[in-house]
């Protein structure tokens, strides 16, 4: 089971199907509540008016076999109902035991099969189809906007690596840093940050005080997104360098 479930992060179509199912489980759900209680709606009327015509108006000696086995009860009539939309049975044998109950009903059981089979059923093969639809569109914008932040990144750099050296310092960053378009690049990519230092040390991956081409952009792309992302990765890395100050500090003493 285990190694089924692997497959799925390893092939694409699959998963998207799987992630399709996820993410329409709620509409699905009500979707076959509505289903449920269109065959429940149903079922009622039709055992109701079979056992009216078999109490009243059923003659003696009339083979009433059918009419029980499939609109007897409350329970048999959901039953046939279900089956006969899902092709469990044959609803042809369910309409003929209707007959002698009156074409009106064998009409509405009709119109049954038609209201199920043309909109509930429909209704959930669209939704899980949009579902689909929905998750490519989605994957193809994420795409995108990865192509166009990347540009935008290499962009940006070619502006603040005034020198050309493929470095820049925390001086140069905090100069740029009140720039319009810097800030306006920030902003278009959700990278938020209370002042230049904070994000110049989230940017600042190997800690040497100052960001190369590779660290801007990765860093970039990575803190890309949620707000106060920057502020957060800033934090984590200032508690690992206390947690780095307090170990050596402790062999020190031991010392």
């Amino acid at each position: 089971v285990v190694r089924s479930l692997r497959i799925v992060r390893f092939v694409a179509a699959l998963r998207a199907l799987v992630l399709s199912v996820v993410d329409t489980t709620r509409q699905l759900v009500w979707a076959l509540i509505l289903l449920l209680l269109v065959i429940y709606s149903f079922g009622i009327l039709f055992t109701d008016a079979v056992l009216e015509y078999l109490f009243a108006g059923a003659s003696e000696g009339e083979d009433t076999t059918d009419l029980m086995k499939y609109f007897g009860t409350v329970f048999s009539s959901c039953s046939t109902l279900f089956r006969s939309i899902l092709g469990g049975t044959d609803w042809d044998s369910a309409v003929d035991a209707l007959v002698p109950v009156g074409m009106a009903w064998v009409l509405l059981f009709h119109i049954y099969i038609a209201f199920c089979g043309f909109a509930v059923l429909n209704v959930m093969t669209g939704v899980f189809v949009n579902a689909i639809k929905t998750r490519e569109k989605d994957h193809e914008t994420l795409m995108q906007n990865g192509v166009r932040l990347k540009d935008l990144v290499a962009k940006l750099w070619s502006k603040i690596d005034a020198t050309g050296l493929g470095q820049i310092t925390i001086s140069e960053f905090e100069t740029m840093f009140e720039d319009e378009a810097m800030q306006a690049f920030f902003e278009a990519i959700e990278i938020k940050a209370v002042d230049a230092w904070t994000l110049f040390d989230s940017l600042d991956v190997d800690g040497d005080h100052t960001i190369s081409m590779d660290e801007f952009s990765e860093r970039c792309l990575q803190l890309h997104g949620a707000a106060r992302s920057v502020d957060l990765y800033a934090l984590k890395k200032q508690m690992k360098n206390l947690q780095g100050w307090l170990q050596l500090h402790a062999e020190l003493r031991k010392v």
